[in-house]
């Protein structure tokens, strides 16, 4: 339905047998659709004789508790969606044939690791959860293994008492890295979901009503396991809270899962536990100013080496590679440990150009620069590939350069300086040995379950995400460089750290290696200086169409409009992508004071808006 379409208005003659929550068969167009009771007006704007009239021999297929009726109002609400839209999501399809008994349920498959003696510290801590009157909890977990052991003897007695735990996981891979964990005990009271396992309407519906009824006391997933209907749901347990793929950002309804998680737990007055080695800010800040309890496993022990890219040189070697990094690695080499470099940049270089004129070979979709990889020009955005060009198409000259840093140059000059080392590359399109004596990756590699021990965790290149004109860049570099650590100490006790970057005077590679705080309590000076989360709440919207001229336009009309209601506006600029999906992108970026006067004003500004736009409140990104 539109955006602004709540829902539509039928006759019931047998009122009294519906109530609010029933999902029951209703004439639309000529057909029979399924719609959902939420509300028994006592007027209608329809006249009387045009209303469509509900069978009396409509049968009541599934109910569904108003509870969860009001949680979808108020993500309906909050991120400007159609609530139908929002409904739709946690409703689950009735099968039209017959139901069946012979469902694959995705259950959970216990591991290699299964957890089964818990450390004394860890069950005192959570008999110490459970006996406080507290609700809301914020972990810092520096400890992998202990943090997995936190999580299972949290389900693990929430699943005695009878009672439901929901464990969130930010993706897949991490989902299936604590599955290894699960004690085999635990199998058949766990239910695993993800978006793949909601594709089948009979596999959808039976695990919507094994959840509903309590079947299932340990229900795991990803962002989509939000919308079922619980029941006695105890605790909400957040691996990896800082993470961006709980923020459903490049499609309709554009929620953030952590601020659902929040409302979810209110609801049932369950447990809300966020984990991560570096909160998001606006969730310690939350935190911080509603007393949250603080749970601290493992500790920040690890003294990381900061050096300049610009003090690098070396004749001998890449140009990349400084001599503190080189001899770390050739130090491993000789003690026969494995080594771990990270590159954040796919390819051989991130750019071809032309030193006589300046041409920058662009793909033509995106209209971004392509890199160079496996001798050939590629898009990262959108997959465009083609044969890497011997002249320039603008002044046929054959000065062509490569421009910078990229994983198989650098996997390059290993294999040339340690011509007997076994040296792998891990990133999206190669997925090589982790085995290895060196291993060169990508934050692809977070991915990856069952890391080797390495003794030596060099990040080359840092600056990837510092280069990007976003307020997020920082925070977003400082939970990257402390994932990587942890994950890293998983395997191996301690690490050899070394940081290569240009930035050294920037705040998160100045807080690496630090407690939290140090790096909170700037950035959150920062925020508040120049107006950012969680001062102010932020509403992107998003024009697209085919003519970028057309788009531009209405941008700017959208543009004027919003300033002359007086709101802080910023002026309409480009996505950095040139197309999305063959459409050009203009956005707007609107600052709106917390619980401020664009709460009252919110029916007018939507109205502003057709169909060629897209509103993304609380957005993960500004570019």
């Amino acid at each position: 339905m539109p955006r602004g379409m709540d829902y539509l208005d039928y006759l019931a003659p047998d009122a009294a047998r519906l109530s609010i929550g029933n999902v029951i068969e209703v004439p639309f167009r000529g057909k029979a659709i399924l719609g959902l009771v939420i509300d028994f007006p006592k007027t209608s704007d329809i006249a009387a004789n045009k209303f469509k009239i509900i069978s009396s021999d409509a049968k009541i297929l599934l109910t569904i508790p108003c509870q969860q009726i009001e949680l979808a109002k108020k993500i309906s609400e909050h991120y400007y969606y159609s609530l139908p839209g929002i409904l739709k999501m946690m409703v689950p399809d009735i099968p039209k044939k017959k139901f069946s008994d012979n469902v694959d349920i995705p259950l959970a498959k216990t591991g290699s690791r299964p957890i089964t003696n818990i450390p004394a510290n860890i069950k005192k801590l959570v008999e110490q959860m459970f006996c406080s009157s507290d609700k809301k909890y914020l972990l810092f977990d520096y400890d992998n293994e202990l943090k997995s052991q936190f999580f299972v003897e949290t389900a693990t007695r929430i699943a005695a008492e009878d009672k439901q735990c929901l464990l969130l996981f930010p993706n897949i891979a991490a989902m299936e890295k604590f599955l290894q964990c699960l004690p085999k005990k635990m199998a058949d009271k766990t239910i695993v979901i993800t978006s793949k396992a909601l594709i089948a309407k009979n596999q959808h519906n039976a695990i919507w009503q094994g959840i509903f009824d309590g079947k299932y006391k340990i229900i795991i997933g990803t962002r989509s396991a939000l919308f079922f209907t619980f029941n006695n749901l105890a605790a909400i347990l957040v691996d990896s809270s800082h993470s961006v793929d709980y923020k459903n950002y490049d499609q309709n309804p554009r929620f953030h899962g952590i601020t659902v998680t929040k409302w979810l737990s209110a609801q049932h007055n369950a447990i809300l536990l966020l984990a991560s080695c570096a909160p998001r800010i606006v969730d310690y800040f939350e935190a911080k100013n509603e007393k949250w309890k603080q749970i601290i496993l493992g500790t920040i022990d690890w003294q990381p080496r900061i050096i300049s890219t610009q003090d690098i040189y070396s004749a001998a070697a890449s140009k990349h590679l400084s001599f503190e990094l080189l001899e770390a690695l050739e130090q491993a080499l000789g003690a026969k440990q494995r080594s771990l470099l990270i590159v954040n940049r796919k390819g051989a270089a991130t750019s071809l150009f032309c030193s006589d004129c300046g041409f920058v070979a662009a793909c033509p979709t995106c209209k971004l620069p392509m890199s160079i990889m496996d001798k050939n020009l590629q898009c990262f955005r959108c997959g465009h590939k083609q044969d890497v060009l011997l002249s320039c198409p603008k002044c046929q000259g054959s000065n062509l350069k490569q421009r910078g840093i990229g994983i198989e140059q650098i996997a390059k000059a290993i294999n040339k300086l340690y011509p007997a080392a076994r040296v792998s590359i891990v990133c999206e399109n190669k997925d090589e040995n982790l085995n290895a004596d060196i291993v060169i990756a990508t934050a692809e590699i977070l991915n990856k379950p069952n890391w080797p021990q390495f003794s030596l965790l060099g990040i080359v290149y840092a600056d990837s995400a510092l280069y990007l004109a976003d307020y997020f860049a920082s925070s977003r570099l400082y939970e990257f460089l402390n994932e990587l650590v942890v994950n890293a100490r998983f395997a191996s006790h301690a690490p050899k750290v070394i940081v290569q970057t240009r930035f050294i005077d920037n705040l998160a590679i100045k807080s690496f290696g630090l407690p939290y705080s140090t790096f909170f309590e700037q950035e959150i000076d920062f925020r508040k200086n120049f107006k950012y989360p969680p001062f102010v709440e932020l509403i992107k919207f998003i024009c697209q169409g085919d003519d970028e001229a057309k788009v531009a336009k209405e941008a700017d009309r959208i543009y004027k409009k919003l300033a002359s209601l007086g709101l802080d506006v910023l002026a309409p600029f480009p996505f950095y992508a040139k197309k999305v999906r063959k459409k050009y992108q203009w956005q707007i970026l609107l600052k709106s004071a917390v619980g401020g006067k664009n709460k009252d004003l919110s029916n007018d500004i939507i109205a502003l808006f057709g169909a060629d736009w897209r509103i993304d409140k609380d957005p993960v990104s500004l570019l």
